[in-house]
């Protein structure tokens, strides 16, 4: 079975590859990121905000508790290199102004 991403604010799709980031899936698809430290979960320039979907990936890791209070990892927020998803998901992609 296939399973995708859907970037609502931008209305694109992708299918995802389980074996890489959430970052990288958006990489590869063509998709600009903001992220400055190349996926070392440093700048929180790579954060998305998943709207549903967000049970099938893994649960925060420390590395992203740094960087995202407790209360925006609620809200659905992550950062996309940090995160692994297993289903299809839904998620909101900031813009450059909205991260820094």
């Amino acid at each position: 079975m296939t399973y995708s991403i859907s970037i609502l604010n931008t209305n694109q799709a992708y299918k995802i590859n389980p074996g890489h980031s959430l970052l990288n899936n958006l990489l590869v698809n063509g998709n600009t990121t903001h992220a400055k430290c190349g996926g070392k979960a440093i700048c929180g320039r790579c954060r998305v905000k998943i709207t549903s979907g967000n049970e099938s990936c893994n649960k925060p890791r420390a590395e992203e508790k740094v960087i995202l209070t407790q209360h925006e990892l609620e809200q659905g927020w992550r950062l996309s290199c940090q995160t692994f998803c297993l289903r299809n998901i839904s998620l909101y992609l900031p813009s450059i102004e909205e991260v820094e």
